[in-house]
């Protein structure tokens, strides 16, 4: 039995496709998002100071954290991130030959996800950190199984907690106690409830990788397409029906005529951060 853990930096700032990847892309050609230029008067601090920034020309687009950007910034960056995607495609469209060479490809699952998302100009923003659009939170989560059967997908909400609990029992082992994750790949075949019905997601980020002194904690949680997101270190909220608002355009946070789905949403996420509470070290004797 073998694990390999086969890791690429990219797609990801600094936007330098190498070689025949660097113009594989027009700017031209490059739609901007339905959001970009789009300004909600609810919307939180933190977008309004990087949009007076790239205002008044001070856009710190040299470091980490994230940035507004123009529409030609926009274009030619996503054009750079389209070359960059093709070159990890090219590499891995290779692997199953390699496992074929092996004689391994009938005995090795193959997992092919990624760490989080871009901006890539929703909101006319660039990179990530502390605001949390669809863009930056929806991530890629493909399992290849020769025991799977034909293809098949979930509207399981997973989370990146899940992939070891997915690993461990793939692998007939059994999770530590600490483990918060849940087995998505099992729950989708089999069709089972799973213990939860939204994710949570936690961010806890350095002032550095925001242009702040003060670093920001972010709360959300997401649950039948509406989101909650909650900061510690900056005020107001946001909360967005995405089953009619896509594109998050439309914060909904001050609206008294959500305020019963704005409670029950904050519940929900107080519920699930108590589920993941870690209960370790879990006594298994009483004196």
């Amino acid at each position: 039995m073998f694990f390999l853990h086969c890791s690429f930096t990219d797609p990801h700032h600094p936007f330098t496709p190498p070689g025949r990847y660097l113009g594989m892309g027009d700017p031209a050609d490059m739609p901007l998002p339905a959001s970009f230029g789009h300004v909600d008067p609810e919307e939180p601090d933190l977008l309004r100071q990087l949009r007076a920034e790239l205002a008044e020309g001070r856009a710190n687009n040299t470091g980490p954290h994230p940035f507004c950007a123009g529409a030609d910034q926009v274009r030619q960056i996503t054009a750079l991130t389209y070359g960059m995607i093709s070159m990890v495609d090219d590499a891995i469209a290779g692997l199953p030959d390699h496992l074929d060479e092996l004689g391994i490809r009938d005995d090795t699952v193959v997992i092919f996800t990624s760490e989080h998302g871009d901006f890539m100009g929703d909101h006319g923003l660039m990179l990530k950190h502390g605001l949390h659009y669809d863009g930056v939170l929806r991530v890629p989560f493909i399992w290849v199984d020769p025991d799977a059967g034909g293809p098949q997908r979930t509207d399981i909400h997973g989370s990146s907690v899940d992939i070891s609990a997915c690993v461990l029992a793939r692998a007939s082992v059994a999770p530590v106690n600490s483990n918060q994750g849940i087995d998505d790949v099992r729950a989708a075949r089999s069709g089972a409830a799973i213990p939860r019905q939204g994710v949570l997601i936690e961010e806890d980020e350095l002032g550095a990788h925001l242009g702040r002194e003060q670093g920001l904690r972010t709360r959300s949680y997401i649950q039948d397409n509406w989101r909650l997101t909650l900061w510690q270190g900056m005020e107001g909220g946001e909360l967005f029906d995405r089953n009619v608002d896509p594109h998050e355009l439309r914060n909904l946070w001050r609206d008294p005529n959500f305020s019963s789905i704005m409670a029950r949403m904050a519940e929900a996420m107080l519920r699930e951060s108590i589920r993941l509470t870690d209960p370790s070290p879990y006594a298994t004797h009483v004196a």
